[in-house]
């Protein structure tokens, strides 16, 4: 033992349950401190950070394991160590999981993990699948905890109405134009604004999402 290091343990070790835990085994909790003590309970909010697993729920002490103050064990998210966590929806190996939201669902998937999606937003990466699995499952699971970041997706540019070649189709051998032909031109004129307003528009929107993710500065 290293001078500095006195009072430390590796691997899982005891905490007292902010609530009830009773099974709640293979779901992430989070540490907090309750008068001194330090506690634990399922996430409340998708941006949490775990501090590990529930491994041992603390139901064989005694009738009133189901309430608040049960000593409970928990196994710290190591990167050195694969550990299992309770799945919501299906994935396969080499998947990003993240932290479930746990206010989805009235928190029936407080603790559990999933596959990474495309909503933007920020999420708690909990690690890699290291096997295929189904939803429900406690999957193995190899930590690699940290913040991420989904990006905005960007819609593609509006489809462009004038054909090209619309406006050279217009042209007339007449000496005196008609009427009817400067009212063809003025049709395709205003479909032309109508393509250069839609890419003004989808210019606008992808500056203001690289913003949002600080692609680019503000001059």
């Amino acid at each position: 033992m290293f001078p500095t290091q006195s009072n430390t343990t590796s691997g899982h070790r005891p905490f007292v349950g902010a609530v009830g835990l009773v099974n709640k085994e293979g779901m992430l909790v989070v540490l907090s401190s309750a008068s001194t003590v330090p506690t634990v309970a399922l996430p409340a909010a998708v941006t949490d950070i775990p501090c590990g697993v529930l491994v041992d729920d603390g139901a064989t002490q005694s009738s009133a394991s189901s309430l608040a103050g049960q000593q409970v064990e928990v196994q710290p998210l190591n990167p050195g160590e694969n550990i299992r966590i309770k799945a919501y929806g299906a994935g396969v190996a080499g998947d990003i999981l993240v932290m479930a939201d746990p206010t989805a669902n009235a928190g029936a998937q407080a603790g559990m993990v999933k596959k990474i999606g495309n909503v933007a937003g920020a999420f708690v990466q909990i690690g890699n699948a290291e096997e295929d699995f189904a939803d429900g499952q406690l999957v193995l699971v190899r930590p690699a905890l940290q913040l991420v970041i989904v990006k905005s997706t960007v819609a593609a540019p509006a489809a462009v109405v004038n054909a090209d070649g619309a406006f050279a189709g217009l042209n007339s051998t007449a000496v005196n134009p008609t009427k009817s032909d400067f009212d063809a031109l003025l049709a395709q004129a205003e479909i032309l604004a109508d393509d250069v307003r839609a890419l003004r528009g989808t210019v606008s929107g992808m500056h203001t999402a690289l913003l949002a993710n600080r692609q680019v500065k503000v001059a």
